[in-house]
């Protein structure tokens, strides 16, 4: 294991960063070619929110939505028995003398 002393950047003794030293290298910046193509895709996506198909329409608008204002958080639904229940019914079982879990 890497000691504070082999790290790559500073660290206090509490394992903190050291002021005036930066956590990391970050995310990778994309190279210039890319970022100049940012306008045009731009337009094309608001030319293709105007497509004939609906579906190219509604994908575009979409993806320009999710730009501006963020993707829709995506809810979590669970409807089985939680873990806790779970273990807690086999232990129950256990106790009880039952070596096999009850069949649903």
């Amino acid at each position: 294991m890497a000691t504070t002393a082999d790290a790559p950047y500073k660290r206090q003794a509490n394992g903190t960063f050291a002021a005036g030293t930066a956590p990391g290298p970050g995310r990778p910046s994309l190279p210039d070619e890319f970022k100049a193509k940012g306008p045009d895709a731009l337009a094309k996506l608001v030319e293709l929110m105007d497509d004939e198909n609906r579906n190219i329409a509604l994908r575009a608008a979409e993806i320009v939505a999710e730009r501006v204002y963020g993707k829709a958080s995506q809810p979590l639904e669970h409807s089985g028995q939680d873990l806790l229940d779970i273990v807690a019914e086999r232990v129950a079982q256990r106790m009880n003398g039952h070596s096999e879990p009850a069949k649903d």
